[in-house]
């Protein structure tokens, strides 16, 4: 008895997108952090912050765009079949 019945077929392929997310998003990192440094998208320090200089805001925009980049790629691949579907 599988906890979830057909999640074989797909593992393999869902640890891929995984991984893939997690370095695609490595990767787009420091781009979006000089893009935030550029237009100003920092969060400056006063006596409320933690932080002692500015800290790029907009990280999560390159987490963002790889899960839903890879999401998007994974749900296609799923239709035409190319990966089993759960």
């Amino acid at each position: 008895m599988a906890f979830i019945p057909g999640v074989g077929s797909i593992a393999p392929a869902l640890l891929v997108a995984f991984a893939t997310a997690a370095l695609l998003a490595f990767a787009l990192t420091p781009g979006v952090r000089r893009f935030s440094r550029a237009f100003g998208l920092v969060d400056r320090p006063d006596p409320r912050r933690v932080n002692v200089r500015p800290v790029p805001r907009a990280g999560g925009v390159a987490v963002a765009a790889a899960f839903l980049g890879v999401a998007i790629v994974v749900v296609i691949l799923v239709d035409r079949g190319a990966i089993g579907s759960v």
